[in-house]
């Protein structure tokens, strides 16, 4: 994990295993650089951290990190997809690169970023 840019303290927000979380993000592979992104479709993905259908090793790289810090993320194969892949996208044993915008953690942003 890289942590492009941190967070201002007066903004830290620390998710934990019960957060909600906003996030903009592009992630890819070696094989499909950039397959999806969220901001493509103008919408920030929101999920939980205790959602089960969560990618585990992106979920992991979330844990204790703080809204508006931008990261770099690695997610080793056998912590996304393994060895099935994923349909045409992600290639059996392939590792996943995220590059994510924290916007937003337990409804705590402004609401003109949550948008």
């Amino acid at each position: 994990i890289w942590k492009l840019e941190e967070s201002p303290e007066k903004d830290k927000v620390t998710i934990n295993e019960k957060s909600e979380v906003a996030i903009h993000y592009f992630v890819g592979t070696k094989s499909n650089p950039r397959y999806d992104n969220s901001y493509q479709r103008g919408v920030p993905f929101q999920f939980g951290m205790s959602d089960n259908g969560l990618v585990p090793g992106l979920k992991k790289a979330m844990f204790q990190r703080n809204m508006f810090d931008k990261l770099w993320i690695l997610v080793p194969a056998k912590e996304a997809y393994g060895s099935k892949g994923m349909v045409d996208l992600v290639k059996p044993n392939e590792d996943l690169f995220y590059d994510i915008f924290i916007m937003d953690v337990d409804g705590k942003a402004p609401k003109e970023v949550r948008q």
